[in-house]
């Protein structure tokens, strides 16, 4: 690449045209960030009901809570069947990843409604930020070394 002791443009160009044609696939990057948003997202926010987000979930209507506890005994609040926290998945390519929740009732629950307090399942708050960075970070890293 360097020839002698000097460098010289058209083998900067040579090595920018390497990242460059690299940077247009990022495939293996967004992979990775969504099967771990996927397994955080099925996990943590239900265990900590909302707590990992520093917002704990509204508690439970008391005349749902007396139902729910007969026919879902120990459940915590989201958690009867698994539906929602097994409901994440991800789909990636070498431009984006996309992560979504297939249970017909994520969205109400996400977002809220009139008569149902919001609670937050997905978001990318600083931690998950800072994770994607280093993923992408790592995966940059690699782009460059190869070229």
């Amino acid at each position: 690449m360097l020839t002698g002791g000097r460098l010289d443009t058209s083998d900067v160009q040579k090595v920018i045209g390497n990242i460059d044609a690299s940077l247009d696939a990022w495939n293996s990057a967004f992979n990775e960030v969504g099967g771990s948003l996927k397994k955080f997202y099925g996990t943590m926010p239900f265990t900590s009901q909302g707590g990992v987000y520093k917002k704990r979930w509204a508690r439970l209507d008391t005349t749902y809570a007396s139902r729910k506890a007969k026919k879902f005994p120990g459940k915590n609040i989201l958690v009867a069947s698994g539906r929602m926290s097994r409901g994440f998945q991800f789909q990636s390519s070498s431009k984006q990843v996309t992560i979504t929740n297939k249970d017909p009732n994520f969205k109400f629950h996400q977002l809220g409604t009139s008569k149902m307090p919001q609670r937050v399942m997905m978001l990318i708050d600083k931690q998950r930020k800072e994770a994607i960075a280093k993923t992408m970070g790592e995966s940059l890293q690699k782009k460059v070394s190869k070229a």
